[in-house]
């Protein structure tokens, strides 16, 4: 079978890197210098391919050791996000198309702008506080703004989370903008007297929400309206700032990828006034708006409102900069100060000053390496330690400074944390540190803007998990205090859930790391860095799963009190792509002590929850093999295993240990999640990315053996996740990078299922089945819950229940609607996996609306345990299953016992003569919680299963000796 090249793991998370591909070259009046596209930036040559950015970055890592806050996580995230979306072309340009495909495709389905969907009912499950633990915070901002004359009412910006507002100095906050086309948003400006008049400039430079342009409202943000700077997907912009002239709100000018952007008339007319710079930061100089000063990696100055720009190069550096930032200060008008990041590197390449209004600059700090010492003598602000001695840093991401408007010499700098000045520059210290550390004041790492008050008491730090805000005391060392409760923007990749417990879930996070939901509205932090795949043990609460990035699989045992890593026996090593990124981990269905780890080339096997593993069989052997970056297990036979590498798809009918190539659904697009039948294994069905329009989702009823393309109907948007709903006819839900969708048999197309659900990407769907409802995960709006759809069919099913009567099992069922409803038939299975009819019983005729109750017998049950469902059929010949039910039969076949009965922890027999036997525990419901082979005479250990009853299969040599119920208390 044709083996697909690899081009990168499959994503479970946008990432904030999109500032590496849109950039472009600088052109004026004199020449500047060109630079080969590096990993970190091609902010000089736009044409870098994905391909050339994974070489160089491959090459720079290649023998350096990985440390924070020096770029290789970011990159390694952006790179899982942007290969399957741009397979197999690797035009990385096609990113920019998400918003405005779904658009054209809501015009074709006849939703008008303000339909928010045909069905669901999706609200917000959080987390609406940040988390406790260390390493805390909320989710990426990218600014904040304050109402002019009024420092309580405030507004940030968040990456993919929209705009929001606070009435309270930060105290709580609230948005409306979540049905706008985009909603990262970059920068807000807001008039100094009509303060319900607004421009906000959408997009988020550093992900792949590409600016629509320049939004203005005149209600406060009540409705939105384009305003005549408005661009389409293949223009290609981000904004980085907006400005609005203090004497004259009707002239803006907007910094962008392409040269600043200029109105003279609040916004109907734009015209380009500047090179077509790749722009990051942009002022006024305080008391004179004619002089505006503006940087990308280069310094420029307009000294007419920005009709037209200057480069100025006196004093500014020019080779190895990948990034300028800028601050004035009114308390000294003619102060322009500049911060430096290096190209080679990410580091400080120093703090510039100029006392003439930006004409001139002269170095205030460069970072000094000391080669005896071998660290830095001035500090690398930059950088990763809190003392600055690391030599590299990552400012092309995070890169800020800010000064004080009432003290010219104080300034604040942020890059991996913050830094603070009292001397113009020329001396700095640190003010907060990114990981907590009980030397320094905790700010959550990675800040993109520091804005201070108007009186100079207070700054804003605004970074990769919320907002924190800084308290004068003269010194800059703080206190900070951070103002993120209540900001539900969290960039989630996963989310695990309580097989039981609504209240009990867990979510990995972009940059906050894994989280864990221990009641209503109380979350902790149990793992840091970037949160990926994680679990919740479906037979105890307590056992929790979190994985870290490239594969770093930790438990707990107590709640999430305490981890244990588990890769013993696993590759870890990222960094030579043993691993991927986001390596995904899953609990066999069947037997809760076996966990299977994907993410390298075998896929690894755990009979003891992970604390060892076993290398099974290489899915993909070709070309010297690739990683698995997505598998399932099949509910109903956990032999079955499916797999991908992200374009191929294997298959295993021994859990593991072999595999076959599949057919391949899609040649055009990547793979990125896989659904499969409750009660039939040959069902299953996968989710594509990319931007081949109709190649969306696949469904195979043959265990992959062929497939059929069931994408009609779906936007051309990529796809991320995708559920099957237990106990329907086909039903599935699945989710885009805008939007929720579904489709049963009864429905032949799709139905766009997200009504309240914001216009932000879906990362992953559960099913909480105890209460019928649908969870989705969103790259910057956190948790939110659906109904699922209960059935397709008429038929109100109230209760399907069933009681043991010595030989014989009684079934019974009530329903309060049957409209259209054929027959029932009552299935049986021994193993819970094949079914068959037992008998078909006609609807009742009662009048309309009453209950209907119905009652089965079985006389002749299987000895042990007994596996019962409905079929309910319609008139059409469609159908959908009840839910499964479990009742016990005691044959007493060998006159066998267990003792005590109940008990507390060893279980004993007698009347067994074989010695050692092997041994099942199921559950209530039909679930194995134990396999062991023991020796009989020391009894079995349940010592710790929770209180309850279970079910005990006894045999050897493939047979089945005996079934005991018993009881754990």
């Amino acid at each position: 079978m044709k083996y697909l090249s690899k081009v990168g793991g499959v994503p479970a998370s946008l990432s904030f890197l999109l500032c590496f591909i849109f950039s472009f070259p600088c052109f004026s009046q004199e020449a500047i210098p060109t630079v080969k596209p590096v990993w970190n930036s091609i902010y000089d040559n736009p044409k870098a391919s994905f391909s050339e950015l994974r070489e160089d970055f491959n090459a720079y890592w290649k023998d350096r050791t990985v440390g924070k806050g020096h770029g290789y996580k970011p990159f390694r995230r952006w790179e899982a996000y942007m290969a399957p979306r741009i397979f197999p072309t690797n035009d990385m340009s096609l990113v920019n198309n998400t918003y405005f495909n779904y658009v054209a495709w809501k015009k074709k389905q006849g939703i008008e702008d303000n339909q928010k969907s045909f069905s669901g009912n999706w609200t917000p499950l959080g987390p609406f506080t940040k988390a406790t633990g260390e390493d805390t915070g909320v989710g990426r901002l990218n600014m904040v703004r304050f109402e002019p004359g009024n420092n309580q009412v405030m507004y940030v910006g968040a990456a993919d989370g929209g705009l929001w507002k606070s009435t309270n100095g930060g105290a709580s906050w609230s948005t409306n903008t979540d049905f706008l086309g985009v909603i990262g948003v970059a920068d807000l400006a807001i008039h100094p007297t009509v303060t319900n008049t607004m421009y906000l400039a959408t997009g988020d430079v550093e992900s792949d929400r590409r600016s629509i342009g320049v939004l203005k409202t005149t209600d406060g943000g009540a409705n939105w309206n384009n305003t005549g700077l408005s661009w389409t997907a293949i223009d290609d912009y981000s904004i980085r700032k907006l400005l609005m002239h203090p004497g004259n709100p009707q002239i803006l000018l907007a910094a962008t990828n392409k040269g600043i952007f200029r109105t003279t008339d609040g916004g109907v007319t734009w015209s380009s006034s500047a090179t077509a710079q790749n722009f990051k930061d942009m002022e006024f100089k305080p008391g004179d708006p004619n002089t505006v000063y503006a940087c990308s990696n280069s310094m420029w100055k307009s000294t007419n409102n920005g009709v037209s720009w200057t480069r100025i190069t006196n004093g500014v550096p020019v080779n190895d900069v990948v990034r300028l930032g800028l601050a004035v200060t009114p308390a000294e008008p003619g102060y322009v100060y500049l911060i430096a990041g290096k190209q080679s590197n990410g580091g400080l390449k120093g703090i510039y000053r100029s006392t003439n209004s930006g004409n001139s600059f002269s170095t205030q700090f460069e970072p000094v390496y000391n080669n005896t010492l071998g660290d830095y003598d001035n500090p690398n602000i930059l950088g990763n330690e809190p003392d600055g001695s690391d030599a590299a840093g990552q400012s092309y991401y995070t890169l800020a400074l800010a000064a004080s408007p009432t003290d010219p010499d104080f300034l604040l700098a942020g890059g991996v944390s913050q830094w603070a000045s009292t001397d113009g520059g020329e001396s700095w210290y640190i003010s907060s540190y990114w990981a907590p550390d009980p030397n320094y004041e905790f700010v959550h790492a990675d800040t993109h803007e520091i804005v201070f008050s108007s009186d100079g008491t207070k700054a804003f730090s605004s970074h990769d998990g919320g907002l924190a805000m800084y308290t004068d005391n003269a010194t800059g060392d703080g206190p900070w205090t951070d103002l993120s409760n209540n900001l539900n923007i969290s960039q989630q990749t996963i989310i695990g859930m309580s097989a039981s417990n609504p209240n009990r879930m867990a979510a990995g996070l972009q940059d906050i790391g894994t989280i864990l939901n221990t009641a209503p509205s109380t979350w902790k932090v149990i793992g840091g860095g970037d949160g990926e795949y994680c679990f919740i043990d479906y037979t105890n609460d307590d056992i929790v799963v979190e994985t870290g990035t490239n594969g770093s699989h930790a438990i707990s045992y107590d709640g999430g009190l305490s981890f244990t890593d588990i890769v013993d026996g696993l590759p870890t090593d990222g960094e030579t792509g043993e691993v991927e990124f986001q390596s995904p981990i899953h609990q066999d269905p069947m037997v809760p002590t076996t966990f299977y780890a994907g993410g390298r080339k075998h896929l690894y096997y755990s009979q003891n929850r992970g604390a060892s593993w076993i290398a099974r069989g290489i899915a993909f052997p070709e070309n010297g093999g690739s990683n698995i970056t997505e598998f399932k297990i099949a509910p109903s036979n956990h032999q079955i295993i499916y797999a991908t590498n992200g374009f191929n798809l294997a298959k295993s009918t021994d859990a593991g240990i072999s595999w076959d190539y599949l057919p391949e659904a899609s040649l055009n697009a990547s793979v990125t999640q896989i659904a499969i039948s409750n009660v039939d294994p040959d069902k299953v069905w996968v989710t594509y990315s990319g931007y081949v329009d109709g190649e969306k989702v696949y469904s195979s009823i043959d265990g992959g053996d062929s497939w059929t393309n069931i994408s009609d109907g779906l936007p051309n948007i990529p796809f991320n996740t995708i559920v099957f709903q237990n106990g329907s006819n086909d039903l599935v839900y699945v989710g885009g990078d805008i939007g929720v969708y579904c489709r049963g048999i009864a429905k032949s197309g799709w139905t766009l299922f997200s009504a309240g659900l914001p216009n932000t990407k879906v990362s992953d769907l559960k099913i909480f089945y105890p209460t019928m409802k649908i969870r989705a995960a969103t790259y910057g709006r956190g948790t939110w819950e659906s109904d699922a759809i209960i059935s397709s069919l008429p038929v109100t099913l109230k209760t399907f229940e069933g009681e043991n009567h010595g030989k014989i099992n009684k079934i019974s069922w009530v329903t309060t609607e049957e409209t259209d409803l054929a027959y029932y038939e009552v299935e049986r299975s021994s193993d819970g996996n094949t079914f068959n009819t037992l008998s078909k019983v006609l609807p009742l005729s009662v009048e309309v609306n009453e209950q209907r109750a119905y009652n089965f017998s079985d006389n002749q049950p299987y000895n042990g345990l007994n596996y019962y469902r409905l079929k309910m059929t319609d008139l059409d010949g469609s159908f959908e299953y009840s839910h499964v039910i479990t009742l016990f039969v005691d044959g007493d076949q060998n006159e066998l016992s267990v003792f005590p009965n109940p008990t507390t922890n060893i279980l004993h027999f007698k009347g067994l003569a074989r010695t050692r036997v092997d041994v099942s525990v199921l559950d209530a419901l039909g679930r194995t919680v134990i396999v062991q082979t023991i020796n009989t005479s020391a009894g079995l250990d349940v010592s710790r299963l929770p209180n309850g009853t279970y079910y005990l299969e006894i045999s050897s040599a493939d047979e089945i000796l005996d079934i005991k119920r018993f009881v754990k208390e």
